[in-house]
């Protein structure tokens, strides 16, 4: 039956559905990577941020049927829409990636300020969208955190 329907063209052909997606995230990259069963398959892919320019990519099918696509000189600490479509049949998956953002370009230690019960630090912003920072402090002799929990501090932005 099958075998009638596929001469006959009442079978539908398989759709370039978007599986298994998984991606890579630096902080001025990302490369995203897929398979899909239909084959072959022809897509594109665009990212764009609220203060970027929108990139178009057209990826590489790998000799495993998976499809590569990278986008290289990104901002640091953004978000960015991605959208991969078929261009065989309009399938389309939508992602929400961000960049890593940069350590902060001045880290400094205010060593007139330094007691045996007081550090007193101060850092530049990092670019891009940073949540908060993480200051930890270690034993110089064993390069270990100390275990006092004074020693881990969180601090928003």
């Amino acid at each position: 039956l099958a075998l009638a329907l596929l001469k006959s063209g009442l079978a539908a052909p398989v759709k370039c559905a978007i599986n298994q997606t998984e991606w890579k995230v630096s902080s001025r990259s990302i490369s995203l990577r897929w398979s899909s069963l239909g084959n072959p398959c022809n897509f594109s892919v665009t990212c764009s941020s609220h203060n970027a320019l929108y990139r178009v990519c057209q990826p590489t099918q790998k000799s495993n049927g998976s499809y590569e696509c990278d986008y290289n000189g990104l901002e640091a600490g953004t978000l960015y829409s991605l959208r991969i479509v078929s261009l065989s049949d309009g399938e389309a998956s939508n992602l929400t990636l961000q960049t890593d953002p940069l350590p902060p370009a001045k880290f400094e230690i205010k060593k007139e300020k330094i007691t045996t019960t007081t550090l007193q630090v101060s850092w530049s912003p990092s670019l891009g969208k940073v949540d908060r920072y993480e200051l930890q402090l270690f034993d110089s002799n064993t390069q270990k955190n100390s275990g006092d929990p004074c020693a881990r501090r969180h601090f928003k932005k």
